[in-house]
């Protein structure tokens, strides 16, 4: 968000982004954090653990970037500041945008596997 907000030139407020990422994380719920922490988890099963739960953890992380990324280009854009976000009226433009984005991550991580065999 500092980057972006530097890209705009918008002021940033490190303790407001912080309240608004919180806000936004709730839109994804229990399912999209779970599966961050499942991932973690998994990570506990000797060998095939680790590399399913590394993978789990990164997708979940890569997906919640990227959507989190693309609600502020899009708020900064429109001409938006941190200090009129309304994480409210954002909440299921972000969810949809995080679950476009783990579908995408994860297609990625499959075509990239399939390449290395």
């Amino acid at each position: 968000i500092k980057e972006l907000s530097d890209a705009y030139g918008v002021a940033f407020k490190e303790n407001v982004a912080k309240g608004i990422v919180s806000s936004l994380a709730l839109s994804i719920g229990s399912v999209g954090i779970a599966g961050g922490v499942g991932g973690s988890l998994v990570k506990l099963i000797p060998a095939v653990g680790q590399i399913v739960g590394v993978i789990g953890v990164s997708v979940v992380a890569a997906a919640f970037t990227q959507a989190l990324g693309n609600v502020f280009i899009m708020h900064f854009e429109s001409g938006g500041t941190l200090l009129n976000f309304k994480p409210d009226q954002m909440r299921e433009f972000f969810r949809r945008e995080f679950e476009k984005a783990k579908a995408t991550v994860s297609q990625l991580r499959t075509e990239g596997a399939q390449r290395c065999v």
